[in-house]
């Protein structure tokens, strides 16, 4: 079957290709476009973003999208490293349109408000508690603040490794690993910290680690530790353990939708740009199109 794919790319490299001879700068790489998301004589380049498209031939929506998205993977980062830019597509919408049916399926992802923590009196012990404690470094504190204030999962984990091994570094300059194993426990701190296989070594030594190498969220898991230590360490649970997303950001929230979609009128484009556009102007509900519930055409899809 044949799956034609749109990906919103956020980025703030404005797409020039072949403007000066037509209203839609453009180019193909490894059998997709890549192309502005808004252009015009007037205003130039607009949007922020680019939209990659292109057909791939699959057994089902899911392996089109993997190797779709397999292609932009290959490609997007060298594309990024020559635009000198932000460029991102994992955290942004996607449509996929079976060429032989009239539904969409789109996979809405948008910008959503950040949602902030109570700091009160009981964190204010905690915080007056650890400024007391001279045994903790700087360092430590000086890392976790830099990954609390990072977005992206291997960035993150570096910094929360390096935070992790000044927090543990002994005067004499040596890692205190029996220290590390009693915050980590022992299987986390072996996949983290092995020689050979653990992920401070890949990340370190150029073998990428990404969210959907594995089913665990390491991020979250070293953090929940480390709460749980600092708590132990000033006696109380004055930090909780249970924050839902914890390591809260003003930047990159977002909000997810899956939608089955058909256009209510065959002059209304079932097309990335035009649903997004529709969602938006209408908070974040279809307004032009139509969802889809029919099992005999979603379950198959």
């Amino acid at each position: 079957m044949q799956y034609f794919i749109e990906q919103k790319i956020s980025t703030i490299a404005d797409n020039y290709i072949g403007a000066e001879n037509e209203p839609d700068p453009h180019f193909d790489l490894d059998g997709i476009t890549y192309r502005q998301w808004e252009f015009n004589y007037g205003d130039g380049a607009l949007g922020d973003a680019w939209v990659a498209e292109g057909t791939i031939e699959a057994k089902s929506g899911g392996e089109a999208i993997m190797l779709f998205h397999n292609k932009l993977v290959r490609a997007v980062p060298i594309i990024s490293l020559v635009s000198q830019c932000y460029m991102e597509f994992k955290r942004q919408p996607l449509l996929i349109r079976r060429t032989d049916t009239d539904v969409a399926f789109i996979d809405y992802i948008h910008d959503s408000e950040h949602v902030g923590l109570m700091f009160m009196n009981e964190q204010l012990e905690g915080v007056q508690k650890l400024f007391a404690n001279r045994d903790i470094s700087s360092e430590f504190y000086k890392y976790w603040n830099d990954a609390q204030n990072t977005i992206g999962y291997s960035p993150k984990l570096l910094l929360m490794f390096s935070a992790l091994e000044a927090l543990i570094k002994k005067p004499n300059g040596d890692k205190d690993w029996e220290l590390c194993e009693s915050i980590l426990g022992s299987e986390l701190k072996a996949k983290i910290f092995a020689q050979r296989t653990g992920l401070r070594q890949r990340l370190v030594h150029g073998e990428y680690f990404s969210p959907t190498d594995g089913s665990d969220n390491y991020v979250e898991l070293v953090h929940r530790k480390v709460i749980a230590y600092f708590n132990g360490l000033i006696g109380s649970d004055v930090i909780s353990e249970d924050t839902v997303h914890p390591q809260r950001h003003f930047y990159d929230n977002k909000m997810v939708g899956k939608f089955f979609l058909r256009s209510k009128d065959e002059s209304i484009p079932l097309r990335l740009r035009e649903v997004v556009a529709d969602f938006a102007a209408n908070d974040h509900h279809a307004k032009n199109y139509d969802y889809v519930f029919d099992e005999d055409v979603t379950k198959n899809y």
